[in-house]
């Protein structure tokens, strides 16, 4: 039998689903913010009236009646996949649905390639559950979810203490402990987070550098890289140059050694540097092989 009885409206069974599994003193719980039903909020960064707290701890899809969870996700999905594409948000760790009767929730890294998924028209309206793309997607999440033990699925009135400890050691606790792994599907999020958050913080004592050899170099005239790197080759000194454009790093810290051996070995007139490309025309981690010329 339903813990929740007489629900006039999803608002009172969200305020009611709040104050019984995830109220503490350092949450809050926001609805509507890009029309998504449900959000868990961080108090200490709610900054922003507009785009809601900087830390979401979850998003979720609520109804006042009895649902089928797969179909709420799907409504979720596709209430969620407008903010996940504008980057405006690292999205939750988790995100689920509730309704009456039950709870559930999902890890996001679950349905990561779902949502690059490109043959579906994700800007269908989600109440329309009999559209053709509505369909694919909830296939899609039935056999990628089914079975699978991390997805959790709760009773309320009967699992009480599971969905509040579920909540206390795992939704709560991934935002600033969980380690992901970075992929081609959360980079453009994660570095959007790096650009916001840390780069701002980042600067160098170029008076410093000077004593380890290091020398800037500033390009007055708007000529393109071209024209920057032209300007670095007029400037340099010693036998060989290697080219790093703002968007580019070295594979890790013994790349420079690693040519230095290859120079002092075949004596090329050209390296051509191996590379990883994220992102491209296949949208994906692509290697590329090093060549001597």
């Amino acid at each position: 039998m339903s813990k929740y009885k007489n629900i006039k409206s999803e608002h009172q069974l969200r305020s009611l689903v709040f104050d019984d599994y995830f109220k503490n003193k350092d949450v809050s719980w926001e609805q509507e913010i890009e029309s998504i039903d449900f959000i868990i909020t961080d108090k200490k960064s709610r900054s922003k009236k507009t785009t809601g707290a900087e830390k979401h701890y979850i998003w979720m899809e609520t109804k006042k009646s009895k649902t089928d969870y797969y179909i709420m996700l799907v409504q979720l999905l596709l209430t969620i996949k407008k903010p996940y594409d504008k980057n405006e948000y690292i999205v939750p760790n988790y995100i689920g649905c509730f309704d009456t009767e039950q709870i559930v929730f999902v890890p996001m890294k679950l349905l990561q390639k779902v949502m690059h998924e490109n043959d579906i028209k994700w800007n269908i309206t989600p109440s329309n559950t009999k559209d053709e793309y509505f369909l694919r997607i909830l296939n899609k999440l039935k056999y990628k979810l089914h079975g699978i033990k991390d997805v959790k699925i709760f009773f309320f009135g009967i699992n009480d203490d599971e969905i509040k400890d579920f909540i206390q050691k795992n939704v709560y606790k991934g935002v600033t402990e969980n380690k992901f792994q970075i992929t081609e599907h959360n980079f453009d999020r994660v570095y959007l987070k790096w650009v916001n958050k840390v780069k701002p913080f980042i600067a160098i004592n170029w008076e410093e550098e000077k004593k380890y050899g290091f020398k800037l170099i500033v390009n007055t005239i708007n000529n393109g890289p071209g024209g920057a790197r032209n300007l670095g080759v007029e400037a340099a000194r010693g036998e060989y140059i290697i080219y790093l454009d703002g968007d580019d790093t070295l594979y890790n810290n013994t790349t420079l050694y690693d040519v230095n051996d290859v120079i002092g070995k075949d004596r090329p007139d050209v390296i051509y540097l191996g590379y990883k490309e994220i992102g491209g025309k296949n949208n994906g981690l692509q290697n590329h092989r090093r060549q001597l010329l």
